[in-house]
């Protein structure tokens, strides 16, 4: 338990590990908004309703 949570820390801790979190963090970002103005850009362009 203890092992697992010193890696944990020392992952975390890690610049490279943060740098792939921030990066993929920051990509799932892009992607969540682009899927989501591209929603809402067809929605206001011809509402189905």
């Amino acid at each position: 338990m203890e092992t697992s949570l010193s890696r944990a820390l020392a992952a975390l801790l890690d610049p490279l590990a943060l740098l792939t979190i921030a990066g993929s963090l920051a990509f799932l970002w892009g992607l969540w908004h682009l899927i989501f103005d591209n929603v809402h850009a067809g929605g206001e362009e011809g509402p189905r309703s």
